[in-house]
């Protein structure tokens, strides 16, 4: 989500946007994801959500999805310190793009733990690896997918940590065959980068 909010800022900065404009904004771009696999799935072949991956799963798979949320972020923690003696940031800052603040956080969490995970999971797992899996094989439909899911972020800095995480999200579905799992991953890992980042706002000045 990264890229799409820097594009977001620049166009909210020019035609000087309200914050809830921005989020509307930001929620629409990553809605349009839903639109293939709902009118080739749904529409198209006449299936159902069940389709996409919406099923229930075991609980014991949310054991798993918090252990590849430990392994993220440690990836993250480990690729930011080699980025960091060269002056980079491993994403932009997007909480001052929703207005900063209380109100820009939980803006924040509205597009991007709530519209983002739901729409790039049902699109990049449900839909793309699902698909991909039947004729490539679930590893190199993984790959394949976590490449997409890396390179639509575009953020360069961050392409590593975000192809890794597209392979554990893939790896999380292919397992659980469930998209729920998988949304849980996203949304819990966006929001405690929004929220770390909000701290991190918070307290800075303090320093």
């Amino acid at each position: 989500m990264g890229g799409l909010l820097l594009l977001v800022g620049v166009a909210s900065a020019f035609w000087q946007l309200p914050p809830l404009s921005i989020t509307l904004l930001v929620s629409a771009c990553e809605a349009v994801l839903l639109l293939p696999p709902w009118l080739i799935i749904i529409r198209g072949h006449r299936g159902t959500w069940a389709h996409l991956g919406f099923r229930g799963f075991h609980p014991g798979y949310l054991l798993l999805a918090g252990g590849l949320l430990f392994v993220s972020f440690v990836i993250n923690l480990l690729w930011s310190l080699l980025l960091a003696p060269f002056g980079l940031a491993t994403q932009p800052e997007v909480l001052p793009i929703f207005g900063g603040g209380p109100q820009g956080l939980l803006l924040a969490l509205v597009a991007g733990s709530l519209i983002a995970p739901l729409a790039e999971e049902t699109f990049f797992r449900g839909f793309l690896f699902a698909n991909l899996r039947e004729h490539q094989g679930p590893l190199r439909a993984m790959g394949t997918t976590a490449l997409l899911f890396a390179l639509f972020h575009l953020t360069p800095t961050a392409f590593v940590p975000l192809f890794f995480l597209g392979c554990f999200l893939a790896f999380l579905y292919h397992l659980s065959d469930s998209l729920l799992p998988s949304i849980l991953l996203h949304a819990t890992m966006n929001t405690l980068a929004l929220t770390l980042s909000y701290l991190v706002e918070r307290l800075g000045p303090l320093a």
